[in-house]
């Protein structure tokens, strides 16, 4: 218990001194667990570590509220901290059985209420402390619910649906429900101005960042519904990465500017390659259009040897063009050509929803696979 308070104190000392917020509170929250893990060796026994963990002491789990008390009161005030070590602290709370099995024996009945009066107490401290914060309500009332505390939290409608509750038991269901409402939001948003819609999904992703919630699945899937339904892809392009969303993002609205011909999209790709974080997307479109500007082809070209696997992989689901994969098989660095003989597969054979490559393709191939395996005994020598 001294060694708890030690901590806290530390950890309080250096965000009052200015301190990264993060820090103090992943440090706080190893202080207030009531699982404790020791480690110890035995010079006798060789290179034996011995390792024991468990539940603290049921006088010491009652003296942790205080500890609590005062790393809660001093975030209180705060609005720039992340609440994920938190919750990861809060799991022996509420859950307490996952450090000690046997918890649920009558000989632990005591310390089962402790831990419960605490927990209980916590949570609805942590309620208060996240009002008009939806994410973290969000993920709060699971706790809530399980220690039976006596607090509100109010979820925002967007806030629900773009952070799911990965506690629900009918988890399947609840996504096919989720992609329909995503689908009517699409409709919804698609006539709205791109910096309005692009600003207020940034400002969910924030929040539910600082909640400890991972929403890149759901805003992919929202991305890509509204780029099927907007009536000008090239502006959202500019729009998100101006924003320096994910290029996950930006993909399908790039994607639909290349297949309609939307006036623009050349400036778009070629503004991808100037971001490292976009380059994939001109690399992907180099790769599987045959028909690209000369500039934009050779950039695109030029950058493929940072990206090898998505080589690969377009080649082997057939979406490489033959015009391309000649000169991919061609390259000048090996591992872009190996990668392209490793997924193209046989030529002059059909493979289900794959493009059909020429047989006079085979020999670029096999010389390729050959320099791979030239290039591999070099480095093993």
């Amino acid at each position: 218990m001294k060694r708890c308070c030690i901590v806290l104190d530390a950890a309080i000392r250096w965000l009052n001194e200015g301190g990264d917020i993060d820090i103090a509170a992943s440090a706080s929250c190893i202080a207030v667990s009531p699982a404790y893990e020791a480690t110890t060796f035995d010079p006798g026994a060789g290179n034996t570590i011995t390792t024991t963990n468990g539940l603290l002491a049921l006088y010491e789990i009652g003296q942790l509220k205080s500890l609590w008390d005062k790393f809660l009161s001093t975030i209180a005030c705060r609005y720039d901290f992340s609440w994920d070590p938190i919750f990861r602290v809060l799991n022996s709370w509420a859950y307490p059985r996952t450090l000690l099995p046997s918890l649920k024996e009558e000989i632990h009945a005591d310390t089962r209420q402790a831990i419960t009066e605490v927990a209980v107490a916590v949570v609805e401290t942590l309620a208060r402390m996240a009002q008009n914060k939806s994410a973290v309500s969000q993920r709060l009332k699971a706790y809530i619910e399980v220690t039976g505390a006596n607090a509100d939290y109010q979820i925002n409608e967007l806030i629900a649906l773009f952070c799911p509750d990965t506690y629900r038991q009918d988890w399947r269901a609840s996504s096919k429900r989720r992609d329909r409402k995503l689908s009517k939001l699409a409709s919804k948003w698609h006539t709205r101005p791109p910096e309005q819609v692009v600003a207020e999904v940034t400002t969910i992703a924030q929040e539910a960042l600082q909640a400890g919630i991972r929403t890149y699945p759901w805003i992919e899937s929202f991305y890509g519904k509204l780029s099927r339904l907007v009536k000008n892809p090239v502006q959202w392009c500019r729009c998100l990465i101006h924003q320096n969303a994910s290029a996950e993002y930006v993909a399908p609205f790039l994607q639909r500017a290349v297949a309609d011909g939307k006036p623009g999209w050349p400036d778009v790709a070629l503004a991808c390659l100037e971001k490292p974080e976009f380059q994939s997307l001109t690399v992907r479109l180099a790769s599987e259009e045959p028909d690209l500007e000369p500039d934009l082809l050779s950039g695109a070209l030029a950058l493929v040897v940072h990206f090898p696997n998505n080589v690969e992989e377009l080649c082997r689901r057939g979406l490489v063009p033959a015009s391309v994969l000649r000169r991919l098989l061609k390259h000048e660095n090996c591992g872009v050509a190996i990668a392209a003989a490793k997924g193209g597969g046989e030529f002059g054979t059909e493979r289900p929803r794959t493009r059909v490559y020429p047989r006079s393709l085979a020999p670029c191939r096999d010389s390729a696979r050959h320099e791979g395996v030239v290039h591999r005994a070099s480095l093993q020598s």
